[in-house]
């Protein structure tokens, strides 16, 4: 039997496609980007150090943002580049498990035909075996 390929076929890096890679990588670039303002916030909120050179910025970016610091900041972008990661963790095993599920069902299919032919194959043997024992009675 003839090898069917998809007519789209996707580049592969492990278990991902390369979009789901660019994704998963983005996500993890977005968390460590919030780790490093997460850090930043709390040792401005708790080092207790006078004319930090954390403070000025930290404040700035509370006004421009709405009362957001880097703390708050910190936290809002980590959500974020966790929930990329995770969707893109989720799609990358959907795809593995549809893509186990299309060639179990295909060597089931091969099978069932298989023995589909065998089963032709008995029948016809079956049928001139029958045949010639009625011609002998």
């Amino acid at each position: 039997m003839a090898d069917f390929k998809q007519n789209k076929e996707e580049k592969k890096i492990g278990p991902f496609t390369v979009k789901q890679f660019i994704w998963f990588i983005l996500g993890a670039l977005i968390a460590l980007n919030a780790l490093t303002f997460l850090v930043l916030g709390l040792i401005d909120d708790y080092a207790g150090i006078n004319n930090s050179i954390l403070t000025a910025p930290n404040s700035s970016m509370k006004t421009s943002l709405g009362g957001i610091g880097f703390t708050w900041f910190g936290v809002i972008t980590l959500v974020l580049g966790a929930l990329i990661v995770a969707l893109s963790l989720s799609f990358s095993s959907k795809d593995d498990d549809r893509e186990k599920e299309r060639t179990s069902r295909r060597e089931q299919r091969l099978k069932a035909m298989r023995e589909q032919e065998e089963n032709k194959q008995k029948v016809v043997l079956d049928f001139s075996s029958t045949s010639a024992q009625e011609e002998s009675k």
